[in-house]
């Protein structure tokens, strides 16, 4: 038995078929219980009472978003995730949920980009694209694919999985994928490096007018939009990667989060996976070598060199 959305194994399940040798209890229970122990046993496969302190489930960040997901489902309602941590027990974060207004319930931490999704940014990106990145990338980098047969077989939107050497990796993508798949590609990027944009009280006015610039220069050319690794906004994140994929668009995520150099490749965190799983996405796996030598870390001009 796996947890619904990161697919983790129930160790609590797991024990007790170990000990009593009964049936493992399957991961969907009856959508009537609408009680916070039941949901909270879904996600963490363990026992839970209204009594069970939340910080003894050891829910991690992922968890958390997956935790909020499950509610959404049984209760039709946007919580924000700051409640979690508000709550000290199980029964406390029922009462909260239950006392909070539909103005809570349905604020988000930030905007996802929309106008992005225009006809007119559609267009100019496809031009702009087609016209001088994605030569201008090639004249960099000296790209041989192999495997590229295998998409002949994908039919609809797909999560491209890639390691991450460079900030050219997502161009360098785009250069070798069909036409076909090229123009309609989303891209998660982390949010967090854009702070000042985000953050502006926090920054001066030079660190939030280059940010705000990369930002949208990001987010028109290569359909890019924040996905937090850190901050509170993921499950609004995952809401709007389901909204692009059911537009028809694949996503290009990096499931290291960071920069590796060489052929290190740094453990995966588990988003990529929840994402494949709550949006019944196919996964494709793409390696990345040799960018990090065209424009890796601390380099500040790119030098011409295979990839």
């Amino acid at each position: 038995p796996r947890t619904e959305g990161t697919q983790k194994i129930k160790r609590g399940a797991v024990k007790r078929w170990a000990e009593e040798g009964v049936t493992a209890i399957g991961s969907k229970t009856n959508t009537a219980e609408r009680n916070f122990s039941s949901i909270l046993e879904r996600v963490t496969g363990g026992t839970v009472s209204r009594d069970t302190p939340l910080n003894e489930l050891g829910l991690t960040s992922l968890d958390r978003v997956e935790l909020l997901m499950v509610i959404e489902n049984e209760f039709d309602a946007t919580i924000d995730e700051n409640t979690v941590s508000e709550a000290a027990t199980v029964g406390d974060l029922e009462a909260l949920v239950n006392s909070l207004p539909v103005a809570s319930q349905t604020s988000e931490p930030f905007a996802a980009p929309q106008w992005n999704q225009s006809t007119m940014v559609r267009v100019i990106r496809r031009v702009c694209l087609g016209l001088w990145l994605l030569p201008l990338t090639r004249l960099f980098a000296w790209i041989r694919v192999d495997g590229l047969e295998h998409l002949n077989t994908i039919g609809g939107p797909v999560v491209f999985a890639s390691n991450h050497q460079s900030y050219m990796d997502t161009p360098v993508i785009l250069a070798t994928l069909p036409s076909t798949i090229r123009y309609r590609v989303a891209t998660a990027m982390a949010k967090e490096f854009f702070a000042p944009h985000f953050h502006p009280t926090s920054h001066g006015r030079l660190a939030r007018l280059n940010s705000s610039f990369l930002y949208y220069l990001s987010t028109a050319l290569f359909n890019a939009f924040p996905l937090p690794q850190r901050e509170s906004g993921t499950k609004h994140a995952l809401r709007h990667a389901g909204e692009l994929i059911s537009a028809g668009n694949s996503l290009i995520i990096y499931p290291e989060g960071r920069r590796t150099v060489g052929d290190a490749i740094a453990s995966f965190r588990p988003g990529v996976a929840m994402v494949a799983t709550r949006l019944d996405a196919l996964v494709v796996p793409v390696r990345l070598r040799g960018i990090d030598n065209v424009l890796g870390q601390g380099q500040r001009i790119a030098r011409p060199g295979p990839v």
